[in-house]
């Protein structure tokens, strides 16, 4: 027990002084941990459909493992996230944006504003996330 105490303290205080913050999600099992300047996502796209908010954004020029989307009711504050692999993820052609992914955001309120921002990771780097846009 103590030996995994001082592990993580020393991570945190590695992490916190390298200038890298760390992004940790439960529910994935190789979540990004560190922050770099590569791959930044463009402002998403969202509408409102019967099952959900669609996040559409353009596939970026870099190669990419998968995205970290965040969402939530307050564009400030977005308390919700998904990892999503790009192996889960299907790419299209998009008329003006060119190469696309889509994904729906299913627990989100059917009423209200919903914000969502988008950022890419390959192995444990993510990127900047885009600009927070509403629907």
């Amino acid at each position: 027990m103590k030996l995994s105490r001082s592990f993580a303290i020393a991570l945190f205080f590695l992490t916190a002084t390298s200038g890298c913050s760390l992004i940790f999600d439960p529910s994935s099992k190789k979540a990004p941990s560190r922050r770099g300047d590569s791959g930044n996502i463009t402002a998403p796209v969202l509408e409102q459909t019967e099952s959900g908010v669609e996040v559409t954004w353009e596939v970026p020029s870099d190669p990419v493992d998968g995205f970290v989307i965040r969402y939530g009711e307050d564009k400030d504050n977005l308390t919700k996230e998904a990892t999503i692999f790009k192996s889960d993820l299907r790419e299209e052609r998009d008329s003006q944006y060119g190469p696309i992914y889509r994904y729906i955001l299913r627990d989100v309120a059917k009423a209200g504003k919903i914000y969502v921002a988008v950022a890419a990771f390959k192995g444990d780097v993510i990127s900047d996330f885009s600009a927070a846009m509403g629907e």
